[in-house]
């Protein structure tokens, strides 16, 4: 882990961890930096930090998005929003993609557990739906989709199929690209 010392000193101790490992989980594990690491490294060493946990902290903010409608930037950060887990095996069809940011306790269900910031997926969709998780499952899933270059849009929707994934430490949500 990277000490919050001089921030110059904690770049140059993440650069030089992240040439040392190609692994992926490793490089988010040192990703847990503090916030004045330009985020222009993290593209460098491959990592999008959009997707990335964070030290606690940051509260709702606008991390990425698909879409500069100022009506669904804020809705992603100040409205209530369905959770995706209430559409599992439903199919929706994707007009907009915000991530934002949360902070969370690190264990769900240890309240003395340390707060993380963590990204938050927003779907918005072709019938005025807005829907939200903070599932490691639909980050995941949505940033190899938008890492393709492709942006949904209110005439090319992205329709996606709510879905949930065995893991070695239960169920996660993910999603399925239909078209």
């Amino acid at each position: 882990m990277i000490e919050n010392t001089n921030i110059n000193d904690a770049q140059g101790q993440a650069q030089e961890q992240m040439a040392q490992t190609e692994d992926q989980d490793t490089i988010r594990e040192l990703m847990q930096y503090p916030d004045e690491i330009n985020p222009a490294l993290l593209e460098e060493w491959g990592a999008d930090p959009a997707f990335m946990t964070l030290a606690e902290g940051k509260g709702a903010k606008i991390r990425k998005s698909t879409t500069t409608d100022t009506k669904r930037l804020f809705n992603a950060i100040s409205s209530p929003s369905k959770p995706v887990k209430s559409i599992i095996g439903d199919t929706i069809d994707v007009i907009d993609i915000v991530v934002t940011s949360a902070d969370v306790h690190e264990d769900a269900n240890d309240p003395e557990s340390p707060k993380v910031n963590k990204p938050v997926i927003h779907f918005f969709t072709l019938d005025g739906e807005h829907y939200s998780s903070l599932s490691n499952g639909i980050v995941k899933a949505t940033e190899n989709l938008l890492s393709i270059g492709l942006q949904p849009s209110e005439e090319t929707p992205f329709e996606l199929r709510i879905t949930t994934v065995d893991t070695p430490r239960g169920t996660a949500h993910s999603f399925e690209w239909i078209s």
